[in-house]
């Protein structure tokens, strides 16, 4: 990204996890973008509830393509979680 590129912020996550998942993803599909922590330690984390962990932020021209891979993502991970909650893999 250049220095002058207009950032828009995409996505709200509830993790790091999330947040470095959904980077890696993006990544892959060419998308640059970042992580922006909301987290504080000073304030162990006490907005986050409220705020969310963090923000995925990249370039404005490309942030409606990484909404769509987002949220196709986040769709496919909540259709498989009900789908093994449907039916439990056996132990």
């Amino acid at each position: 990204m250049t220095k002058h590129t207009e950032m828009s912020r995409i996505h709200t996550t509830q993790n790091p996890t999330e947040g470095e998942f959904l980077l890696g993803i993006l990544g892959q599909e060419g998308i640059e973008a970042h992580f922006e922590t909301l987290h504080d330690t000073a304030l162990d984390g006490i907005f986050q509830t409220q705020w969310g962990y963090g923000h995925i932020v990249c370039a404005t021209k490309d942030a409606y393509k990484a909404l769509a891979i987002i949220e196709a993502v986040l769709k496919t991970i909540d259709r498989e979680a009900e789908l093994e909650k449907d039916d439990p893999l056996p132990e």
